[in-house]
């Protein structure tokens, strides 16, 4: 884990560096946060299924994702869970409890969504952990859909420049680069906090 110091912090969106904000994104204002930790990267498969040999957490649903109230089987290539060669991936296609009870298990919690902000964003506010650059001038920063899906998947809208080098999501910590300004990786791209 690493330490994320107490401290102001930009919170919410900056219309001058961000453009377009989201209502639920605004005002965007400096607030106080206290000293928290959280995981360098995201928890792997390997570490989900150890709570699930332990009988702690559920695997149901972990082969097939599932959102806006229905399965989504055209989706099952991209779920982690089962997948040879994926141990060291993060887990994907688990539900907030889920999560939640591999934290409790593990000896931990979900962050809060300011604490996540923080860790990603760093003390400023940047628009990622590695500055206000975007993906293409930064270099190979993170796993997002890029030019290596498209090329397997050619009617998928993908960021032209930019490829990752992997088709779906990468191995936790494939970006050391672009840790945030306290070394949390992962943060954005790769799957969805």
């Amino acid at each position: 884990m690493v330490r994320i110091p107490a401290g102001k912090f930009w919170y919410g969106c900056k219309e001058q560096v961000d453009g377009d904000c989201d209502p639920d994104e605004q005002p965007g204002q400096w607030v106080d946060s206290p000293d928290f930790w959280i995981d360098r990267t995201e928890v792997t498969v390997e570490a989900y299924r150890s709570c699930a040999l332990a009988n702690e957490c559920s695997t149901v649903g972990l082969s097939m994702p599932f959102w806006k109230d229905e399965e989504r089987p055209l989706w099952t290539w991209a779920c982690n869970w089962r997948k040879e060669g994926r141990d060291k991936h993060p887990i994907n296609c688990v539900d907030w409890n889920q999560a939640k009870t591999y934290c409790e298990w593990a000896g931990k919690r979900l962050p809060a969504e300011e604490e996540w902000e923080r860790a990603a964003r760093g003390a400023g506010g940047w628009n990622y952990p590695w500055g206000n650059a975007g993906y293409g001038e930064a270099g190979r920063v993170a796993n997002i859909a890029d030019e290596t899906l498209g090329r397997e998947r050619p009617k998928w809208p993908v960021a032209k420049g930019y490829d990752d080098g992997f088709y779906a999501m990468a191995p936790v910590g494939s970006f050391p680069g672009a840790s945030s300004p306290e070394g949390a990786l992962d943060m954005p791209g790769n799957v969805w906090e």
